[in-house]
């Protein structure tokens, strides 16, 4: 099985998983982890886990872009939004259920670019195996 995990402050492959930036060693991260296939399956080609790592202190900023980037989707109960790509592409079930796939996207993107205007101490990465 192989392995390659890519983090977002480098452009390469790195043999093992780093979460932290080298300059962030001091400082406390909530990781987010999700995973998609599995390991143990034979009939799956590919097991991808991807996280999040985010500075402690950034997490209020975040919670009220990602709140305002829900109330676009749930005006009247944005907190009741979560963005889980499969259930946004999906499109199976509220809110998402009468959104256009071109919707979904953009969603996604929005989640997105939250994490691009974040300090440079929020991470992304992710483990493919195959």
């Amino acid at each position: 099985m192989r392995h390659n995990c890519y983090c977002s402050w480098e452009s390469r492959s790195f043999g093992s998983l780093e979460l932290f930036h080298p300059a962030a060693k001091s400082i406390m991260h909530l990781l987010y982890l999700d995973d998609a296939g599995s390991a143990n399956n034979q009939n799956e080609e590919y097991f991808v886990l991807g996280g999040v790592s985010v500075y402690e202190a950034q997490t209020d900023w975040f919670t009220q872009e990602l709140n305002r980037l829900a109330s676009t989707v749930d005006s009247s109960d944005p907190t009741s939004v979560e963005f889980h790509a499969s259930e946004i592409f999906g499109r199976r079930r509220p809110p998402w259920k009468n959104h256009s796939k071109e919707d979904a996207i953009g969603i996604i993107k929005g989640v997105l670019r939250v994490l691009q205007r974040s300090y440079d101490t929020a991470r992304i990465f992710y483990l493919r195996s195959s």
